[in-house]
């Protein structure tokens, strides 16, 4: 799991990118773990499945995005309030990853 202390001063967009693509690979675990205690209502686990397949498409979405970019792009530094609002989301991803039933 990538967190904010792993870049230390490294605070560059190509790390950001690497936050928001682990966000949104975490967010479909959790999808995935809700699904799988909506198994007994099928029209629940079809929903949750269908946001896990959205949050692996928006991965997807970001890496590409990220590929777009030149080197020199990648390694300005955002701004404070957009490094700190996307750590804060990936730390509730983490927290509700670590707090949810795990599957058998």
């Amino acid at each position: 799991m990538i967190s904010i202390e792993d870049y230390g001063s490294e605070r560059v967009i190509t790390k950001l990118f690497d936050i928001a693509i682990e966000c949104e690979y975490g967010a479909t675990k959790l999808y995935k773990k809700f699904a799988f205690l909506f198994s007994h209502v099928p029209e629940v686990s079809s929903f949750r499945k269908d946001l896990q397949n959205d949050e692996i498409k928006h991965a997807r979405i970001l890496q590409h995005s990220r590929s777009t970019l030149t080197s020199t792009q990648l390694l300005e530094s955002p701004s404070e309030k957009i490094w700190r609002t996307r750590v804060q989301a990936q730390d509730n991803i983490i927290t509700t990853n670590h707090t949810s039933p795990e599957q058998p």
